[in-house]
């Protein structure tokens, strides 16, 4: 009896251990677990095989955005599928690239940055150089994938 219980018991620990070493590199991305991928797969670019959303990394890039001296006056234009999560995570103004009046982009002349997601790029939505030509200030990655650009946008003179 002892012999068979132990081996169960060394059956079930090395089932457990199995368990616990391959969820472990997905709970080091907390709390972008959805930002995980077996790195056997980088025999292709992995943007390309594998759909991103969740807004992973939007929040990292509002907290980047937030610490700018005067948050509350700054406006960010954001691609349509992060302005949402976007948006809760920021103090500023925030608008949708999708959203810009048939004017075009010279209406938002006092945008002050324009935040590009990886997923909107991904579905052809927005250039990974954003709408409004602006100078890349910041790039977030996530397990080695750039998933949020931020480009501030430089002032435009008004007549």
């Amino acid at each position: 009896f002892k012999t068979v219980f132990s081996r169960q018991v060394g059956k079930v620990a090395c089932i457990v251990l199995v368990g616990v070493l391959a969820a472990a590199p997905v709970f080091a991305l907390h709390p972008h677990y959805n930002t995980y991928f077996n790195p056997c797969w980088r025999v292709t670019d992995i943007k390309n095989i594998i759909t991103l959303g969740e807004s992973s990394g939007l929040d990292i890039a509002a907290k980047y955005l937030n610490q700018k001296p005067n948050v509350h006056q700054l406006e960010v234009l954001v691609s349509p599928s992060g302005a949402e999560f976007f948006q809760y995570y920021f103090r500023g103004t925030v608008y949708r690239t999708d959203k810009i009046p048939t004017a075009g982009p010279s209406q938002f002349h006092n945008v002050d940055y324009e935040v590009v997601y990886i997923r909107d790029l991904q579905i052809g939505r927005v250039p990974q150089t954003g709408t409004l030509n602006g100078e890349l200030e910041h790039q977030i990655s996530l397990n080695g994938i750039n998933h949020v650009w931020i480009y501030r946008i430089e002032p435009k003179e008004t007549k």
